[in-house]
């Protein structure tokens, strides 16, 4: 992907996130596609606007049931032990913070590290 295009997803990533904080209850629009952003979410380029849309999408428990198993939570863990950034830190650990109400969410974290993870925070 060339400079512009890294720009433009960043600009829609932005943009989704301000629509969903402007208009509460559409985040179940978003339901089934964690996956594409759990790749994206891999790249340091986005992972700061991913990482904001999806604290906005983790308001609906609808959506954290969702989340289970499409690869948001080693996306998550990958963020937060990479990062050097306390900001970028400070998201990954508020999008955890949201997705322990879910049960399922819980055991995926576990059994993916997460423990691991903190104790090196």
């Amino acid at each position: 992907m060339n400079q512009q295009d890294s720009v433009l997803v960043n600009e829609c990533l932005l943009a989704l996130s301000n629509a969903l904080k402007s208009n509460a209850g559409l985040e179940s629009l978003c339901k089934g596609k964690f996956r594409l952003l759990a790749r994206y979410l891999m790249s340091a380029d986005y992972e700061k606007n991913i990482l904001n849309l999806l604290a906005c999408l983790m308001s609906s428990q609808d959506v954290v049931g969702d989340v289970v198993g499409m690869g948001i939570v080693p996306g998550l863990l990958v963020v937060c032990g990479r990062s050097t950034n306390a900001e970028t830190t400070l998201l990954c650990l508020n999008c955890f913070g949201m997705l322990v109400a879910h049960p399922q969410v819980v055991k995926e974290a576990i059994t993916k590290g997460i423990v691991i993870v903190l104790m090196n925070l």
